[in-house]
């Protein structure tokens, strides 16, 4: 006896159940020349490949500075556990707070450095990309200026564009 309430029906497509869901997740569709899309792309980086490595320099201490913080975190504990630790001995807590400023002024100082280097990353990679994107648009308004009008005749206004 087939069941009729629909909230309870099978879902339809492959076996095992799934409509399929987007393009994507299915496997979409393949490149027709992988190798030719990544030179391309490649000559467009190409203009900015001294700027990429300071990019990645600046990423890698940004990065590092921002490892050694808590390192520095852990020398301050330390500082606090040995004067506690003391102070079960003595009967006093005594801390020694030049060296526990000492490192705190540093820590502040080595986030900050790793700050501003985050930053400048970002400002360069958004310049970067900006201007990469501005010369792909140039490029494609370019590109359909130069079609011949009745090719606009033959092919519709989405594969125009996705082309």
């Amino acid at each position: 006896m087939a069941n009729t309430n629909a909230r309870f029906a099978a879902p339809q497509g492959r076996p095992g159940g799934g409509g399929g869901g987007p393009a994507v997740l299915r496997g979409g569709e393949k490149a027709r020349d992988f190798g030719g899309t990544i030179s391309k792309l490649l000559r467009y980086l190409s203009k900015y490949k001294y700027l990429m490595v300071v990019v990645m320099f600046i990423s890698l201490f940004s990065s590092i500075f921002g490892i050694i913080g808590p390192k520095l975190m852990g020398k301050a504990t330390d500082v606090l556990y040995k004067a506690v630790e003391e102070g079960f001995v003595t009967g006093k807590v005594i801390i020694d707070y030049t060296a526990l400023m000492q490192i705190i002024a540093l820590m502040v100082i080595l986030y900050v450095v790793s700050y501003l280097f985050s930053l400048v990353h970002g400002f360069i990679m958004a310049k970067i990309s900006n201007s990469i994107t501005y010369t792909l648009r140039k490029d494609v308004v370019a590109k359909i200026n130069r079609l011949p009008l009745g090719y606009f005749d033959r092919v519709s206004t989405g594969d125009v564009l996705s082309r």
